[in-house]
């Protein structure tokens, strides 16, 4: 499932303290592509994403980025070059507004020079005004651009989580790791989210979505990613991963919700 433009966890091993998080696993997404990264609670679907997203670091294997490996590239210069992530828990800065905080990835782009901000020059100011527009634009695609002036604080948990994914997508990156994004969100919210990722798709974007319930999974993603004790126990399109032994042994004794 490689290809042109691929974000990839080449034979990934993550291990803490001697506990192994993570045991070669493997995962491909391409632009364009929705990729579900599911299994139970515990499986190292977070561990494995913080590894594509640079917030931590393979024990063994590779992140790999249009076939260049980028094991050493810290988040914040992955996320320059368009490979953004929201987390399980939102992290807004409580005392700004929604729509500065949506700002906040644009800010740490090298636009400008430190003494521009400090001496708030005209380049600054034109930069600023497009920042705003920009985060405010991504605010509207989420449906909350209504509340760009409100701080994080006085948001549903479900409007938290759309506000996540608004950050994520500001400047329009290339990749969005997006961490059980789903929870918290109510009917409504959730239809809201998928469909503004099948947007994202068309839009050429490429997306991982970690999710430990089967059937939201297999309602947007065009490839399932399936771990359970931080292997890679199945993989391939809903179809197939919906009916493998593999997934209905990493699922046994899980709610009917979770199934």
């Amino acid at each position: 499932m490689t290809g042109t433009g691929a974000l990839q966890a080449v034979n990934v091993s993550r291990i803490f303290d001697g506990l192994v998080a993570v045991k070669d696993a493997n995962l491909s997404v391409n632009e364009s592509q929705i990729v579900a990264l599911i299994g139970p609670n515990g499986a190292g679907k977070t561990t494995l994403l913080n590894c594509l997203a640079g917030n931590d670091s393979p024990t063994h294997g590779s992140i790999e980025l249009d076939g260049v490996n980028i094991n050493k590239w810290p988040s914040h210069k992955r996320a320059h070059v368009g490979v953004r992530r929201t987390f399980q828990h939102a992290r807004p800065f409580a005392s700004l507004s929604l729509l500065e905080n949506t700002m906040i990835p644009l800010m740490k782009t090298p636009q400008y020079h430190f003494f521009d901000g400090v001496l708030r020059t005209r380049r600054y100011r034109i930069r600023e005004s497009e920042m705003r527009e920009e985060a405010y634009q991504s605010l509207s695609r989420v449906g909350l651009a209504s509340y760009a002036k409100e701080k994080p604080g006085k948001l549903s948990a479900g409007q938290q989580r759309l506000a996540e994914v608004a950050r994520a997508y500001v400047g329009v990156p290339r990749f969005l790791l997006l961490d059980e994004p789903t929870s918290g969100l109510d009917t409504n919210e959730a239809q809201v989210l998928f469909n503004l990722l099948s947007e994202f798709q068309s839009e050429g974007l490429g997306i991982v979505l970690v999710e430990h319930r089967i059937r939201t999974a297999v309602q947007i993603a065009d490839y399932i990613v399936v771990m359970d004790q931080g292997r890679v126990v199945s993989s391939g399109t809903p179809d197939e991963v919906r009916n493998a032994k593999t997934v209905i042994d990493a699922y046994l004794g899980g709610s009917s919700e979770t199934k």
